[in-house]
């Protein structure tokens, strides 16, 4: 990956885990737990680049697609090129659910929605 990848960056890419898998399953012909783990990995840190470090779309689809060769999945690198494309260069399809169901709002504020559930339940 990008050498500005750091410890925190990863951190934050777990913090915001369910925000970029729901982004990548908007695109993915292949369900989200379908998809090798190490494959899902790469996909959300060349998402993360992309979106939040200000990293060319070319600059993040490359060093993921290369990450894959590096970590022996061939056969994902053209999945992994094709769907950060997508995902990177339409604006549109990173938006964020907006409603105030328990769903949308697992997925905006990245928070598993048993706790959006018992929040809701416990604060009204």
């Amino acid at each position: 990956m990008c050498k500005r990848m750091r410890l925190e960056h990863f951190h934050t890419i777990y913090k915001n885990k369910l925000k970029l898998d729901y982004f990548i399953s908007k695109v993915s012909s292949v369900p989200l737990k379908k998809i090798h783990v190490v494959t899902r990995n790469i996909l959300r840190m060349g998402l993360y680049q992309g979106l939040y470090m200000d990293v060319p779309v070319s600059a993040a689809c490359n060093t993921s697609v290369e990450l894959a060769k590096k970590n022996r999945q061939f056969k994902s690198s053209g999945f992994v090129n094709a769907v950060l494309r997508k995902l990177l260069s339409d604006t549109g399809v990173c938006q964020l659910p907006t409603g105030e169901d328990i769903q949308s709002m697992s997925v905006r504020y990245s928070v598993d929605s048993s706790i959006i559930t018992l929040l809701k339940d416990t604060c009204g």
